[in-house]
């Protein structure tokens, strides 16, 4: 075991602006630990992901692969982590992306934030590789390295089960790989709290390969304010709008996230080759919520409870959110929700993203229906929709690298590759990222997953304004002032709105707090300006919500470099899959719909235009990168030949 103290040996003393106030630097390879102020970063980029992205933008070299063992792993809090912010137990968690060798990141809920911000650290940047398995264990600010030769090869559940009986200490706070993060896995995740997971990018897989199995923390140091009775007003203010003034909460809290699973929402039925599911009421949320749950799940300052317990035949388990419905009940059209909600703990506890699982099982079983795969290449079994039995036992396959497991371990645009045969046209992802989302009905969503920068994702720029149900021609006006923003048909306005959504994304993961808590999760849900109110009184600042947004362009600015030097990536990228523009939705209401490449051409340019960046190649200009105060980065992008002057 090797410990290193942050503080000679005294519990380190938090500031008075609700930062931990330190950054730690664990190199694994010759287990030797620096420290910096975290002051240093916080007046351009604040904290949480605007930090954890400058960091990797500095520390992370270009002829780095994702796994290499110097290719930095960071794991980040905001300084409204930890406090009584709504959903203020956020994780941000920033690599080389896995998928793309573009930047990486996710966000995750939990208890791990709070208490390693509690326990004197506001970031953890971890590079270099250890000889053996190790974890990491992090208490009021000692660090220690110890030794993971007896957990390496147990699930996340087990993982945490150990450590905590281990320590002898069941208040510790642990996030964890599994087999498929040891096994360098493509859709490898991080969990945290056995069910909160840090998916997209493969950013299990980077933990894996530095021989990291799991970091465990717990601090008693108090999160001081910097004015907490201005604070406690504008929470108990926030706290209201959310609990009692809402008029979508009572239907979350009944419903939790499944209220967005609707039969008129898109759905990524049997590999997008639809978009409606004609058997929803079999798995209606209203329906099998009221019949197995029993108790809602909110993690660290939660006030609604997106999850639920349930009871199945296999035992109480957590259930998913929407997108576990989507990835198991839309996409392979597995109706009994007992072994939806079993499938997706599978993932779980082995450590797999759950898109990424859905997606390349589901297009391995579209290639078998073209004749591109046989019973002989899936060893014997017969891949089917609908068949749980099939898709568990291929889930083992992915994470045990057995047989066609070992093709889909890498991910849905390499699987296609390797298997050829036509089979890339209906691959679906976007810059070489597995993709969840369907989105040939909903314009301002698609353009946000499209352009997101670390490969699709409905967490970037996406907005939730085309629920119908949810938004109305005056919540439109009111926070975009464009009409019939619910639309999701039109092309108009929307790059707008993706823009907006962009920035305020990269301003909320950088606060701490939960992005469902703001006008995102419903038109009447806390604005910017409420949450700019709660920051100041925390950190002692003279914010606007303007200056907000211009630092989530600055931090939306430097992922986007990251990408152009690291991945290459240009206009092109930025579209969506071809079965989206070539494909019309077979059934439902939606009947006859695809996109419009000519459209979503024009809405490119518009969308460029609004970023100050180059229409036609999409890359930077100078002049933006300098007026966001980006200089280096400008200079970066010169000496590559990838600035447009």
């Amino acid at each position: 075991m090797y410990r290193y103290m942050s503080n000679g040996g005294l519990i380190y003393k938090m500031t008075k602006n609700s930062y931990a106030g330190k950054i730690a630097f664990i190199n694994l390879s010759n287990n030797k630990i620096k420290f910096e102020l975290t002051e240093k970063y916080t007046r351009k980029f604040i904290g949480g992901r605007g930090i954890n992205l400058w960091l990797l933008y500095n520390y992370s070299k270009i002829e780095y692969h994702p796994l290499h063992r110097n290719s930095p792993i960071i794991f980040g809090t905001g300084p409204l982590t930890g406090t009584l912010a709504p959903g203020s137990g956020r994780l941000d968690i920033a690599a080389k992306n896995y998928y793309t060798k573009g930047i990486g990141y996710s966000n995750a809920c939990g208890y791990f934030a709070p208490e390693l911000k509690r326990a004197g650290f506001d970031h953890v940047m971890i590079y270099g590789k250890a000889e053996k398995p190790v974890y990491i264990k992090i208490i009021n600010g000692l660090i220690e390295i110890h030794p993971a030769d007896d957990i390496w090869g147990l699930t996340t559940w087990e993982t945490e089960k150990y450590i905590k009986h281990e320590n002898k200490d069941p208040y510790l706070q642990v996030l964890s790989i599994g087999p498929a993060g040891e096994r360098l896995v493509k859709g490898a995740c991080i969990i945290i709290n056995r069910d909160c997971a840090a998916g997209h990018c493969g950013l299990g897989a980077v933990m894996g390969s530095k021989n990291l199995k799991a970091i465990a923390v717990k601090g008693e140091n108090p999160i001081e304010l910097s004015n907490p009775d201005k604070f406690y007003r504008y929470f108990e203010e926030i706290w209201a709008k959310i609990t009692s003034k809402s008029k979508v909460t009572n239907v979350i809290k009944k419903l939790g996230s499944l209220m967005y699973f609707s039969s008129t929402a898109e759905a990524p039925v049997r590999n997008n080759q639809d978009a409606y599911l004609n058997q929803f009421k079999v798995v209606l949320p209203q329906k099998f919520i009221k019949e197995k749950g029993f108790m809602g799940i909110g993690y660290y300052m939660c006030p609604i409870s997106c999850r639920h317990y349930f009871k199945t035949k296999y035992g109480i388990l957590k259930g998913p959110k929407t997108n576990g419905l989507h990835d198991f009940v839309s996409r392979l059209e597995i109706y009994d929700i007992d072994d939806v909600i079993k499938l997706n703990a599978l993932c779980n506890k082995v450590g797999l993203d759950i898109d990424f699982t859905s997606n390349v099982i589901a297009w391995s079983i579209e290639a078998y229906e073209k004749g591109l795969l046989t019973v002989k290449d899936f060893d014997g079994l017969k891949p089917e929709w609908g068949n749980s039995d099939f898709v568990e036992r291929m889930i083992y396959k992915i994470v045990n690298l057995e047989g066609i497991g070992k093709v889909l371990a890498k991910g849905v645009k390499s699987a296609a590759r390797i298997i050829n045969k036509g089979s890339s046209k209906f691959a679906m992802h976007i810059k070489g990222h597995d993709l969840y989302e369907a989105f040939r009905t909903r314009i301002a969503y698609g353009l946000g997953a499209a352009t997101a920068p670390r490969g699709g994702g409905h967490l970037d720029g996406s907005p939730l304004c085309e629920f119908p149900k949810l938004w109305t021609k005056e919540d439109c006006i009111r926070i975009y002032g464009i009409e019939n923003c619910n639309d999701g048909l039109t092309y108009n306005g929307k790059a707008e709105i993706v823009f907006y959504h962009e920035r305020l994304k990269y301003v909320i993961d950088s606060i701490g707090i939960c992005y469902f808590f703001t006008i995102w999760g419903a038109p009447d849900y806390p604005t910017l300006d409420d949450y700019c109110n709660l920051l100041n009184a925390a950190v002692g600042s003279k914010y606007t919500p303007s200056d907000l947004l211009f630092i989530g362009e600055r931090i939306l600015n430097v992922a986007k470099a990251y990408n152009t030097l690291h991945a290459g990536f240009k206009r092109k990228d930025d579209y969506p899959p071809q079965r989206f523009l070539s494909e019309p939705i077979k059934s439902g209401p939606y009947k006859g719909t695809k996109l419009s490449k000519r459209k979503w051409d024009r809405l490119l340019d518009k969308y460029y235009t609004i970023h100050g960046w180059d229409a036609k190649t999409g890359l930077q200009k100078k002049e933006k990168l300098f007026e966001l105060g980006l200089e280096s980065v400008a200079l970066d992008l010169m000496k590559h030949k990838k600035l447009i002057m």
